[in-house]
């Protein structure tokens, strides 16, 4: 299948963008889950949760950035003419 270097690219942007909000949304867990006003066992298993969930977001985001290299690459290459 021939891939279009420009719909790749913009892909790639797509994927970095989202993956960026993944980041975020994991940040803004954490914080709102450190907010949390009550101290208990339940509110520090909740806060462990959360800080759990922004490390699998950052894992996932990573995935998707390195899948944006790779398109960003596959680009590269369909545009250099073959031999």
């Amino acid at each position: 299948m021939a891939a279009d270097p420009t719909t790749l690219r913009a892909l790639a942007r797509t994927l970095d963008q989202r993956a960026d909000d993944l980041i975020y949304i994991g940040r803004r867990i954490t914080a709102n889950a450190e907010g949390v006003v009550w101290s208990c066992a339940k509110a520090d298993r909740y806060r462990a949760a959360m800080h759990a969930r922004e490390i699998e977001l950052r894992r996932v985001a990573a995935q998707m950035h390195e899948l944006a290299l790779a398109l960003l690459q596959r680009a590269a290459q369909a545009e250099t003419p073959a031999p």
